[in-house]
């Protein structure tokens, strides 16, 4: 290792070059010394069979990317605005988004599947067209309130007479306190702070493990394929490793104490507390524009009371156990130290609610 302690340091990169490309001999049992017919380069044949053009000279990488996104292959359209629709409602009109074959299940509304990718094709593929006519549409905008019939009929939701309650993903709850908390970091993430490859010294049984710590989208957070970061393990991110067609969904003691003693959470509350602080003048208004803010909807009269009376209390709590006084002598400034501490347990417990996790 001392040999490259002070070797110069050379941005690197992960990278492939073409081949030579040619067609392909079928190997009976797999044996490449027993090759049968040479079989020319062409798509699947349950899914349209087409040749590549004899005049591709390349991998055909591209030619495949225009096979797929080809409004003769209504496969790719189907799959597409089931993915979108999932993603709103929590399932797919196909339950099984990664298999619409003979294993997977059939679409609980064939009509509306082929309406969506109708339109998705005929409007030029735009995502923000079908996010827009699904937002827009009755079924999006029903409440998640329970209807004794209703669930006699369809206690799954299959048919969606009801708006499922959906909590959100690891990355939405993550980037929702970043963002009310006014701590989001939307600068260019740029790269991940690795050690330089001159200090690599990773093994099978000391392999690389790593948690870097970020207010920039968890999008850009460094998720590593051999170890679940904790924040993602904890809220159900997706797996590394493999492809995810649907994420778990779980509510747990875990999740709860996270909320309650986890660094991150409490940052975002102390943020937001003195946002509230320096901008309102009584504590009613930092109450209710807390609710505005965190739940984006007004406080009612009953929660206004409520916070009232909790941070009058917790405030009490700081004061008495001399919080504030070991940070500073003045009595004003130890009261302002004691209300903003209270706050911020507060807006940690609007955190983590279920208003704030869940989508009605």
């Amino acid at each position: 290792m001392a040999l490259f302690q002070n070797a110069p340091h050379f941005e690197s990169a992960y990278g492939v070059i073409e081949g030579t490309p040619h067609n392909e001999h079928i190997q009976h049992y797999g044996d490449k010394k027993n090759l049968g017919d040479e079989v020319s380069r062409h798509f699947l044949q349950v899914l349209g069979n087409s040749n590549l053009p004899t005049t591709t000279t390349g991998s055909g990488r591209l030619g495949m990317a225009n096979w797929i996104a080809s409004p003769d292959n209504p496969v790719t359209a189907r799959v597409m605005v089931n993915r979108i629709w999932q993603g709103h409602f929590a399932r797919g009109i196909v339950a099984t988004p990664n298999d619409f074959g003979k294993r997977g299940l059939p679409p609980s509304n064939r009509a509306l599947l082929d309406y969506l990718a109708t339109e998705f094709v005929e409007k030029g593929w735009s995502v923000k067209t079908i996010h827009r006519m699904i937002l827009l549409s009755h079924t999006y905008q029903l409440s998640s309130d329970d209807s004794v019939t209703a669930e006699q009929v369809d206690p799954e939701n299959t048919y969606l007479w009801r708006h499922s309650r959906i909590r959100m993903d690891a990355e939405e709850i993550r980037d929702s306190m970043l963002a009310t908390s006014g701590t989001l970091d939307l600068s260019p993430a740029g790269a991940q702070p690795f050690p330089s490859e001159a200090e690599w010294n990773y093994s099978a049984h000391a392999p690389f493990s790593a948690v870097y710590e970020t207010n920039r989208r968890t999008l850009y957070v460094m998720a590593q394929r051999t170890r679940r970061h904790p924040y993602l393990g904890l809220f159900d991110g997706a797996n590394t490793a493999s492809t995810v067609a649907q994420r778990d969904s779980s509510v747990t003691p875990l999740q709860a104490l996270y909320f309650m003693n986890a660094s991150f959470p409490k940052k975002c509350s102390e943020s937001l507390a003195q946002q509230l602080e320096n901008s309102h003048p009584s504590e009613q208004e930092e109450i209710k524009q807390a609710f505005f803010t965190i739940y984006g909807r007004l406080a009612t009269k009953p929660e206004i009371d409520h916070a009232a009376e909790f941070l009058q209390q917790i405030t009490a709590i700081y004061k008495t156990h001399d919080v504030a006084s070991r940070a500073v002598d003045d009595k004003v400034a130890q009261d302002k130290i004691a209300h903003d501490k209270a706050l911020g347990n507060l807006l940690q417990a609007l955190y983590a609610s279920n208003e704030f996790m869940f989508i009605d």
